[in-house]
């Protein structure tokens, strides 16, 4: 049994671990009301932007040449799409301490990879957890991007999507996937593969249709210049929500492991406490028997 002392200490240190778990838990509930209101911003900029492309697409018609590759509408090249090289985005956490939230990600981002073997050509790491786990991978082009989600706004965001177009056509690449946590709400996340490139004809059944292009006429020459900047733009702001998306998910992981941790704490030091007792019962009914046997020998 251990002594009253070695029970002390272990309270001792379990009091100190619960007001760390609490402290990270009200750090990151500051930090998710700020995260919440700038997911929502890019999921409005990514619903104007689709709403603004996919109303031009319906009177501009089909994007031709280099801009075809990026608007895919269904054909007799489907199956060539799905043996074609793809390329994959795992959105991870730059740390732990959030449950199963960067567990279960790098899982599913681990099962495609093995489901399409050497198909996967370009991999974008983004988050330290995603970078450390895929330092060795087998994959030929491999971007990371560490301690990512201390500062990053629309500009990274543009910069990695600038990235991913470049090998998209270098590499030839038929389409990629982002594997990411898309915030529900504060107690649900949802692990989430979502189709990157190309952009698809059946994504604008996500859009109402209020075109502002209704009466509008569109020169021929210019359909292409338009969607030169409109396409690339989409896919930006569909990214940036992404990252956010994942961020928002992340802070609220965070928040109910810091709670489950500070609630299994207190749980623990009442056990520890109600074990402490019944040492301290038992240290003082010996010594009352030791007193009694005393006096008795006395008499």
């Amino acid at each position: 049994m251990p002594s009253l002392a070695e029970l002390r200490k272990k309270i001792k240190g379990i009091s100190s671990t619960r007001q760390i778990t609490k402290a990270m838990k009200m750090v990151a509930g500051a930090r998710f009301s700020r995260a919440a209101r700038q997911m929502n911003d890019a999921r409005f900029y990514e619903a104007e932007l689709g709403k603004l492309l996919f109303d031009f697409l319906s009177l501009a018609g089909k994007p031709r040449g280099r801009l075809a590759l990026l608007y895919h509408t269904p054909g007799a090249s489907d199956a060539a799409a799905q043996e074609g090289k793809k390329g994959i985005v795992v959105v991870a956490a730059d740390k732990g301490l959030c449950g199963d939230f960067n567990n279960s990600i790098l899982r599913e981002a681990d099962n495609y990879c093995k489901k399409n073997g050497e198909r996967v050509a370009v991999l974008f790491a983004i988050g330290h957890k995603a970078a450390e786990h895929y330092k060795s991978s087998a994959i030929a082009r491999k971007i990371n991007y560490q301690q990512f989600f201390n500062r990053f706004d629309f500009s990274t965001a543009e910069t990695i999507g600038q990235e991913a177009l470049r090998l998209y056509f270098d590499e030839g690449l038929s389409g990629y996937v982002v594997v990411h946590s898309h915030f529900k709400s504060i107690i649900r996340q949802q692990l989430t593969v979502t189709r990157l490139l190309p952009v698809e004809a059946a994504d604008a059944s996500a859009f109402p249709r209020d075109s502002m292009f209704r009466c509008t006429m569109i020169e021929p020459a210019e359909e292409e210049a338009v969607l030169q900047a409109l396409l690339p733009m989409y896919i930006k702001a569909k990214l940036y929500g992404i990252l956010r998306d994942s961020f928002t998910a992340e802070l609220a992981a965070r928040m109910r492991a810091m709670d489950n941790a500070t609630r299994n704490a207190g749980s623990l030091i009442d056990s520890i406490t109600l074990e402490m007792n019944k040492v301290r019962q038992s240290v003082i009914t010996r010594e009352l028997s030791e007193i009694i046997a005393t006096n008795e020998v006395v008499k």
